[in-house]
């Protein structure tokens, strides 16, 4: 049995663009496994490069676009041995196969993918919050007025950075950012990103600028004084995470950030 594997590449040696360098690839060898198996009796073609290939991404593909969902992988083995083993055990889950079927039917107007990205960030339900939020962007970005997209291009990086992807919501809060110098949340939250992709400068110059757009806010001061800190500047730092205690006594991230320093 052959197949020809769903996964792409994101970089190659030929020259040229890496889509289209995948897209030659897969289809050279997709035509080689068809002539392969149609020669050869005792061989047989199983089309798992076209089960991924041929679904929704969102299903298909994880946040990354590149490794298959397990979901989906668990589905093409269960499909192979019901195929090839004759056993009741080994039949492929209908249910989700249809609850998979379903999602393709759901609404998909920009405010129904907007209610239902801030749902899920609200929800703490991050990796599906970036999904609904980069559909949004995609697919609508054309469509949205300037607040629209600030609004966008901000909660698609909050919601990248708590679901473990700094790279991409850092670019998403500098498109933000630009959309919105002033803000003092994007400011902090972009901060947050540089001090994730260990950008400390970076992260440094925009806590400074958040907490002067905002100075009433405690957790402006306290990332600024535990980012003097971590940078060696323990005096300073300390200061600013003072400032965080004065405007709330019970802030628990400077609580601890003073006593850690034995202050």
């Amino acid at each position: 049995m052959i197949t020809v594997s769903p996964v792409p590449f994101k970089a190659t040696f030929s020259g040229n663009d890496a889509l289209l360098a995948n897209m030659y690839s897969k289809s050279v060898q997709r035509s080689a496994a068809e002539l392969f198996s149609r020669r050869h009796e005792n061989v047989d073609y199983f089309p798992s490069y076209e089960i991924v290939a041929l679904s929704d991404r969102k299903i298909a593909y994880e946040l990354d676009n590149i490794h298959v969902t397990s979901d989906l992988v668990s589905h093409i083995m269960s499909t192979v041995t019901s195929a090839y083993v004759d056993s009741s055990e080994n039949k492929p889950d209908t249910a989700k196969v249809l609850t998979i079927a379903k999602t393709r039917t759901n609404a998909s107007t920009k405010s129904t993918i907007l209610h239902k990205a801030k749902e899920a960030l609200r929800e703490r339900e991050y990796e599906l919050a970036v999904a609904l939020y980069s559909s949004l962007i995609y697919r609508f970005i054309d469509k949205m007025d300037p607040e629209e997209m600030f609004n966008a291009h901000l909660d698609a990086g909050v919601a990248m950075l708590r679901a473990g992807l700094p790279k991409e919501g850092v670019a998403e809060l500098e498109k933000a950012k630009k959309l919105s110098g002033s803000h003092p949340r994007t400011t902090y939250k972009l901060a947050l990103g540089y001090a994730r992709l260990k950008m400390n400068q970076e992260a440094l110059a925009m806590f400074y600028e958040a907490a002067q757009l905002d100075p009433s806010e405690p957790d402006y001061h306290w990332r600024l004084g535990v980012q003097l800190i971590r940078m060696g500047n323990r005096g300073d730092g300390l200061l600013h995470v003072k400032k965080a205690l004065e405007l709330n006594p019970n802030h628990v991230g400077a609580l601890e950030a003073v006593n850690s320093q034995g202050a």
